[in-house]
C-alpha cells in the first residue's frame, strides 16, 4: 500500500518495479506516468444545453464540465422516455468539448436526458433536461374533397389532417397542372382549420382562369 499523503496534486509520477538478482544485475520496468491528485472533495460541474422540442431524427446533445483540482475524466450522456424506470447510454465523451449525437430514430413521445461528469478522483454529477417531444411519425392526410369531377367557379378544397405526437404546424394546398408529362404544382394557400368539420380548409380557389378541360390535381 503506497500512502500518497503530502504530494502536490496534479504532480505526474511513474510507477516502477526494479529486480535486483543475488549477482548484482537490475531490471526495471515503469508504467506510464499517472498523475497523483490528492485530496478533491469538489464534485464537478456539469450543465446539458438545451434541446429543442419537439424534435426528431438524429438530435445533437452538448454539455459543458468543469473540475478545477482533478480535471474532467468522462461525461456520459443517456436518454430515457417519460415513465420508463432507467436510463439507456447514448455515448461517453472522453475530451472537450463534449458532445454526442443520438439517433432517435423509432422513438415518439417525451424524452429525459441526462449528462453525467465524472472527475479525476471518480466523484460525479449531473444535469438533466427535459422533457423533449420527439416525433418521428409523418402526418397523416386523408382524402381531399370535393373528389375528382367537373369544377367551375371559385372552389373551396378541405382534407383531414392529423399529427401524433406533435400536432400539425401548417397545411398548404397546392394544385398540379400537367406540362409534358410531368405534373408541376404551385400553392393555391395556407389551410386554416375548421373546427366544425374537423377538417382544413383552403382559401376559395378561382377556377375560371383555366380553359375548359384543364386537368388538375389537388
Amino acid at each position: 500500500t503506497w500512502t500518497v499523503a503530502g504530494i502536490p496534486p496534479a504532480t505526474d509520477y511513474q510507477v516502477c518495479v526494479v529486480v535486483s538478482d543475488l549477482a548484482g544485475n537490475t531490471a526495471e520496468d515503469c508504467n506510464s506516468p499517472i498523475t497523483i491528485w490528492g485530496t478533491d472533495a469538489t464534485a464537478p460541474t456539469v450543465d446539458l444545453a438545451s434541446i429543442a422540442s419537439p424534435n426528431k431524427g438524429d438530435i445533437v446533445l452538448s454539455a459543458a464540465a468543469a473540475d478545477p483540482e482533478s480535471g474532467i475524466q468522462k461525461v456520459e450522456f443517456f436518454y430515457k422516455k417519460v415513465g420508463d424506470p432507467a436510463y439507456t447510454l447514448i455515448y461517453s465523451d472522453i475530451s472537450a468539448p463534449y458532445t454526442a449525437t443520438w439517433d432517435s430514430t423509432g422513438v415518439n413521445g417525451e424524452v429525459l436526458f441526462k449528462a453525467v461528469a465524472t472527475n479525476g478522483v471518480g466523484t460525479v454529477a449531473e444535469d438533466i433536461f427535459g422533457p423533449v417531444l420527439i416525433d418521428n411519425t409523418l402526418p397523416v392526410v386523408g382524402d381531399v374533397s370535393p373528389a375528382a369531377g367537373n369544377l367551375a367557379g371559385s372552389v373551396i378544397f378541405s382534407a383531414p389532417v392529423t399529427d401524433v405526437p406533435s400536432g400539425i404546424a401548417s397545411v398548404v394546398f397546392e394544385y398540379g397542372l400537367d406540362v409534358e408529362g410531368e405534373w408541376v404544382f404551385a400553392p393555391i394557400g395556407a389551410g386554416t382549420y375548421n373546427a366544425g368539420t374537423g377538417k382544413y380548409d383552403a382559401p376559395a380557389w378561382d377556377t375560371t382562369a383555366f380553359a375548359d378541360g384543364t386537368e388538375v390535381k389537388i
